[in-house]
This record gives structure tokens, C-alpha cells and sequence, in this order.
């Protein structure tokens, strides 16, 4: 698997055609659906593209905000060590209590990102599959 690193974080969406309604009607405008499945047709390259772009942002999404909750979990553990220096018991376990609940969170996120990247690899193989079988290319898998 490739390590993937961000410039920037981005912790919210975008939609391909800038909207989730859009973004849907793209995906199946491209598979080209006809009341009797057997008749679909589908532009299995365009496709690819379109999952590649799509699994991108969820994943530059899932991987911003685990960063922002790892490095907000432990600043605030540090901050409420330094609440216990200065005997504020009741201010230490508020931040220790936001600190736990922000790592669950980070844990959350670092759980959604190995889902969406099984769920990546799992549809590249079979879109690589059907492109092989259709148009008879060999496409590269990308991690």
C-alpha cells in the first residue's frame, strides 16, 4: 500500500460535479443504464477514472481529519498534565475526558480509512477485471 501524503487538509467533500445529486448522475450517465440490464452499457475507462477521483477525496478527507484528531488528542492530554502541575484536579480530568474522546475519534478514523482503502483495492480489481475482459487492456493497479 502506498503511503499517502496531503499538502493540505481538507475535511470536508467535494462532490464530482459539485454535488452529491450530481455526482450520482455522473456515475450513471457513465454506465449508461437501459431498462433491461443485459443492454448496459458501460464506459468501464471513464469509470475507473471517476472511482479513482472519488476514493481520492474520501480518503484525502479520512486521512485529514485522523490527523487533526491525533495531534488535537495528545495536545490536549499534554495541556491536561500541565492542569495537574497546577492542582486543578477538576480542570485535568475535563481535559483528560476531551482528550479519551477525541483519541476514540482519531481511532474511528483510522479504522474508516482501512475500510475505504479495501473497498478501494476491492473495486479496482473488479473494475480492472471488466476492462481486461471488455477491451482486452491490462491496466496498472493503483494503491
Amino acid at each position: 500500500m502506498i503511503n499517502r501524503n496531503y499538502e493540505r487538509l481538507k475535511l470536508s467533500r467535494t462532490y464530482i460535479g459539485g454535488s452529491k445529486k450530481e455526482e450520482l448522475k455522473t456515475f450513471k450517465n457513465t454506465c449508461n443504464v437501459k431498462e433491461n440490464p443485459e443492454d448496459t452499457e458501460v464506459d468501464w475507462l471513464e469509470f475507473r477514472r471517476l472511482v479513482i477521483t472519488n476514493f481520492e477525496d474520501i480518503l484525502h478527507v479520512t486521512c485529514s481529519r485522523k490527523f487533526v484528531t491525533e495531534k488535537l488528542s495528545y495536545r490536549l492530554l499534554g495541556i491536561s498534565f500541565g492542569f495537574v502541575l497546577l492542582k486543578l484536579i477538576v480542570v485535568f480530568f475535563i481535559f483528560l475526558g476531551l482528550s479519551i474522546t477525541i483519541y476514540c475519534l482519531f481511532q474511528y478514523f483510522k479504522h474508516k480509512e482501512n475500510r475505504e482503502i479495501g473497498n478501494y483495492n476491492v473495486v479496482m480489481v473488479f473494475t480492472n477485471n471488466a476492462i481486461r475482459e471488455e477491451l482486452g487492456l491490462s491496466m496498472p493497479n493503483i494503491e
